[in-house]
């Protein structure tokens, strides 16, 4: 993908974090409503990197071992080039779930492990070719920062 420059001092990082502290104050975590701050942070560095951000695109889930396995996945968010070639996934989770679970399930369904970050707001955990690179607390802009910068890499 790219080397993008992201700082923790960043507008859209801040942006991020301030999108968050007014949810939490209207006592909102659900998955619905703040992965929307998640969704803007993404498509602001998509756009950076003339990438695309397409959220909830239905494809076929990827190679199961099930022979004739026609099963559908949406993940949350996919990055694509201009000629529409994935490059990167994103799965939002709520506050309360367990993220290592929550993705386990999601591969077992068919989802890609390549380049993908299963997030909740205040975790995030980064595959890349189908191992964990990273798990971190997002509650420090320094550890989202580099969960972005890898993802983007």
């Amino acid at each position: 993908m790219s080397d993008l420059n992201i700082k923790p001092t960043h507008k859209p990082i801040k942006t991020y974090y301030v999108k968050l502290e007014k949810y939490a104050q209207l006592g909102e975590e659900n998955e619905g409503t703040v992965r929307a701050a998640f969704q803007n942070l993404l498509q602001h560095y998509c756009h950076q990197s003339d990438f695309i951000l397409l959220c909830e695109k239905n494809r076929a889930a990827y190679d199961t071992g099930i022979q004739g396995d026609d099963r559908r996945i949406r993940p949350d968010g996919e990055v694509v080039d201009t000629f529409g070639l994935p490059h990167g996934y994103w799965e939002a989770k709520d506050t309360q779930d367990n993220l290592h679970s929550k993705a386990s399930k999601k591969f077992a369904a068919g989802y890609p492990s390549k380049n993908i970050v299963v997030q909740s707001p205040t975790h995030a955990l980064l595959y890349q070719d189908g191992q964990l690179q990273l798990d971190v607390d997002i509650i420090d802009p320094r550890n989202l920062v580099r969960m972005l910068q890898t993802f983007f890499a």
